[in-house]
């Protein structure tokens, strides 16, 4: 096993908060695009990290010990972990469900976990 350094640690930081940075301007710029702030935006954002992270993992190799230690630090655990965005995600759809939005909310649930899981298996496949 590869050996952590804060080398490594400052690539998680570097990719995370370009990830984050990116997220917000992305969920932003859609909130100006449609009047309002939509949970569909953070939906579209969970679905293109993970059609990202299954490129990468798919490129990359999943578990090849050839894959190095900071590259996965900076794409992958920091720049995807930073730009996905499953906390939000949660808070969001509690908002949905406090609102009485339960349609809603199950159809935000459903979509995202299928897609993602969907999005994922398409990155790995056009990594091939």
């Amino acid at each position: 096993m590869n050996q952590l350094s804060s080398l490594h640690l400052l690539y998680i930081f570097i990719g995370g908060g370009s990830g984050s940075l990116l997220r917000y301007l992305l969920g932003y710029g859609v909130a100006r695009l449609w009047g309002e702030p939509t949970p569909w935006a953070t939906w579209g954002i969970n679905l293109l990290g993970s059609l990202l992270i299954g490129y990468l993992l798919g490129r990359m190799g999943e578990f090849s010990s050839e894959i190095s230690l900071s590259l996965r630090c900076l794409l992958i655990v920091g720049f995807c972990g930073g730009f996905t965005t499953f906390s939000t995600f949660s808070a969001e759809l509690l908002s949905q469900l406090r609102e009485g939005y339960l349609l809603g909310a199950l159809s935000y649930v459903v979509l995202s976990v299928c897609g993602g899981l969907l999005a994922v298996y398409l990155g790995s496949k056009l990594a091939e």
